[in-house]
């Protein structure tokens, strides 16, 4: 049997030297591979049908996606390296074929994009590389007769590089990794924040009762109707059955904002599937489709690690309630500096008191407490807007939240 390979073969970056690429002893004429479009690029440069062809084909590495075609011109712009849980402390500019290096001058060496994105190439160091890039190589002057030539290997859509050692280099493999300046980089991967993702108070231990969805800059929210809402139900909703008037939101350097409102820490647990925001790992959102079950040991271990490490507020702050706009279930979260007598009230629009949600001594540390829309004789209230006060000795704060039926 004649072996057939759907291919695509294009000219591309060899993220490694063909050597390490090719294992012949895997090729055989004698295979069989279902004809499914289920394209990744091997380490070849070429996209095959599905990994059994790439497999069969003798290829060792690949990723999924087809291949993307070299440009030349990639490689152009502001590029960081960036490590999970580490700020950069150096940005490269490739611009018009030079080199630009540039460091972090902040004594907490706490350089974000907008940092970064304020510089020119006058703050730029004295020395200045050219480069050129042939095919996939990339070669850098390091002036007095040194010149470095690394192996382009574009992912993400040509937001991340990587940089691998040349077939001609003493050494082999993975030389660096960079991302551009604003772009989220996890584990080396990335991850967006763009699609349709769930929530309940508690987590994984209940059904979902909402459905965030992150499209083209607006946030759409959409609430469960029945008591079981599973993947199926979700799927089947679109925009039309969202609730009117979705949020704005940006997502830029890990940072989710609504409607313009502060942002939060975004942090990308389980390969992307699921997020938190902060420090607080207590509530979390996760894809529609994703298998629970093969996250769940991982999201309780970092919930337990999260409440050993944690240390105290160095403010009161009463926290925006979330989810928001709700129905009928949401989260009020607090941080207490010291230990005090806490009052938590919910109040309506003509300021009558609906709930005296908590009355009591506290600890210091970082609170929540669930408010189910019901009054203080336990009775359902109805649709609109409520506000939410915290009193701990002089410190009063309120804000407000929406309910929604």
């Amino acid at each position: 049997m004649k072996k057939i390979v759907l291919a695509l073969i294009i000219a591309v970056f060899q993220p490694l030297a063909m050597a390490d690429c090719i294992d012949e002893s895997n090729i055989s004429d004698d295979f069989a591979c279902i004809e499914i479009w289920n394209p990744v690029c091997g380490c070849d440069g070429i996209t095959y049908s599905n990994n059994c062809f790439a497999e069969n084909a003798g290829v060792i590495n690949w990723i999924e996606g087809e291949c993307q075609q070299q440009d030349e011109t990639l490689i152009e712009g502001r590029w960081v390296t960036q490590f999970e849980g580490n700020t950069s402390t150096t940005m490269y500019e490739f611009l018009d074929g030079f080199r630009y290096t540039y460091y972090c001058n902040d004594s907490s060496n706490d350089c974000d994009s907008t940092y970064w994105n304020s510089l020119d190439t006058s703050d730029a160091l004295p020395t200045i590389n050219p480069y050129t890039v042939n095919d996939s190589t990339l070669s850098i002057d390091l002036h007095f007769g040194n010149i470095a030539t690394y192996t382009l290997g574009f992912r993400c859509d040509g937001q991340q590089v990587d940089f691998y050692y040349d077939e001609d280099d003493l050494v082999e493999g993975l030389h660096s990794s960079m991302a551009r300046v604003g772009v989220d980089y996890v584990n080396g991967e990335c991850y967006s924040i763009e699609g349709r993702w769930l929530w309940n108070y508690g987590g994984f231990a209940y059904s979902a009762s909402t459905m965030y969805e992150f499209l083209d800059g607006f946030r759409y929210t959409y609430y469960c109707i029945s008591n079981d809402c599973d993947s199926t139900y979700w799927n089947s909703l679109d925009t039309s059955n969202a609730i009117p008037n979705p949020d704005l939101y940006t997502f830029i350097n890990d940072t989710l904002a609504i409607d313009e409102n502060s942002g939060s820490f975004v942090n990308f647990e389980c390969n992307g599937d699921i997020i938190s925001f902060g420090d607080n790992t207590l509530s979390y959102l996760w894809r529609v489709d994703l298998d629970t079950s093969s996250c769940e040991n991982q999201i309780v271990a970092q919930q337990l690690t999260s409440s050993e490490g944690i240390n105290k507020p160095e403010k009161f702050r009463l926290n925006q309630n979330y989810p928001n706009p709700f129905n009928p279930i949401t989260s009020l979260s607090y941080d207490l500096v010291q230990d005090a007598y806490v009052s938590v009230t919910i109040y309506d629009v003509l300021g009558n008191v609906i709930n005296h949600l908590v009355s009591t001594n506290q600890s210091s540390g970082f609170k929540s407490v669930q408010w189910d829309a019901t009054n203080n004789q336990g009775q359902p209230v109805s649709a609109g807007v409520y506000f939410y006060t915290i009193q701990v000795g002089d410190y009063r704060h309120t804000k407000k939240m929406i309910l929604l039926k």
